[in-house]
């Protein structure tokens, strides 16, 4: 009874916010409230210090949204309250129904090269990770941003997730700079395969980057090596095994330092049958050591040197998912978005 009452509640809040009635600070204030109710916290005093930290440290204050401070507060607050980034979909199922994503479509170089993989351009009727329909520059993508956010103003998120590897391309940086001053209260988020991210984590939390997507889909290089042809790093080409032991070393690394920083990390695993399906549970009981907040598991979309492949069936993908959310959170919502995706979750503009 309690939970219907605060979705009507939620609804109502929306709809005054929509209505420009509440400020956007205003609106998350008392969203993120309503959380913390519906998880039964009774301490007054815990409710109005971590409310006070959350509207005080930095989430609307982007001069210091990258200090170490804003982001451990944050990462305790999710821990102990298991409330995940309440305004970004992708952490949160609850936020589907109100917070929307925009992804920005302008990194088109990638440092490795999965056997999955086929990023296309001026690609309009895929919907599935590296397609887009053109590549932007960040003066562009802005004024893509400001242009959906008339169209859906739940947007809640931007995010740069190709429609190659973001850390690989300046544009994102610069991107990410151009967010900050002209979104000051979007949450910013990131997809990555990792190799870069512990090198490039400070330019990052500079630039106010709150959430992390790492793409892990092994951790034994023998069966890595069987995923990716090759991996570039310091203008070196690495190809087969050793390929797939750079790439986990960096990414377990720069998961490791960006849990650390306090960062929210979220791990993709494509599920490849005969591959490394067998596989799943040994990377999420290491993405748990590490301190990943949530794993999504999909399904392999047979394409590029995959294509002979089969895609694993809805049942297969679903007992995998069920065994290791005893090990680690599952995320069940997952769209497999495209990187100029924008809207909410299912019902993209």
């Amino acid at each position: 009874m309690t939970s219907v009452f605060l979705l009507n509640v939620k609804q109502n809040i929306l709809i005054l916010y929509k209505n420009k009635v509440l400020t956007l600070k205003i609106y998350y204030a008392i969203i993120f409230s309503i959380i913390f109710i519906n998880k039964k916290i009774r301490t007054k005093k815990s409710l109005a210090i971590r409310l006070k930290t959350f509207l005080g440290t930095g989430a609307f204050n982007q001069s210091i949204k990258g200090s170490k401070i804003f982001y451990k507060e944050r990462m305790k607050m999710n821990k102990e309250f298991n409330t995940v980034d309440f305004g970004h979909p992708c952490f949160n199922p609850d936020a589907t129904l109100y917070h929307g994503r925009i992804h920005l479509p302008v990194a088109p170089k990638c440092n490795i090269k999965c056997k999955y993989c086929d990023r296309k351009t001026g690609c309009v009727n895929e919907n599935r990770p590296g397609v887009t329909t053109k590549v932007m520059n960040p003066y562009e993508a802005i004024l893509y941003a400001k242009k959906m956010l008339k169209r859906e103003p739940r947007i809640s998120v931007i995010g740069i997730a190709g429609p190659g590897d973001p850390l690989y391309n300046d544009e994102t940086f610069l991107t990410f700079k151009l967010i900050s001053l002209e979104f000051k209260d979007m949450i910013k988020c990131l997809s990555t395969n990792g190799l870069l991210l512990s090198d490039k984590l400070p330019l990052l939390i500079n630039c106010g980057v709150s959430t992390i997507t790492v793409t892990i889909n092994a951790i034994d290089p023998s069966i890595g090596k069987e995923i990716y042809d090759y991996a570039i790093y310091k203008d070196n080409t690495y190809r087969g095994i050793d390929a797939a032991k750079l790439l986990i070393e960096k990414q377990l690394e720069g998961i490791e330092a960006a849990c650390d920083n306090g960062l929210l990390v979220k791990v993709n695993t494509v599920l490849i049958p005969g591959i490394n399906d067998k596989h799943i549970d040994d990377i999420a009981k290491k993405i748990k050591e590490l301190g990943v907040a949530i794993m999504n598991i999909m399904p392999l979309i047979p394409q590029a040197e995959f294509s002979h492949l089969k895609a694993p069936k809805c049942n297969e993908l679903e007992k995998v998912r069920l065994k290791n959310s005893k090990i680690i959170s599952q995320m069940y919502h997952c769209r497999q978005c495209r990187a100029d995706a924008a809207g909410l979750l299912g019902d993209d503009i």
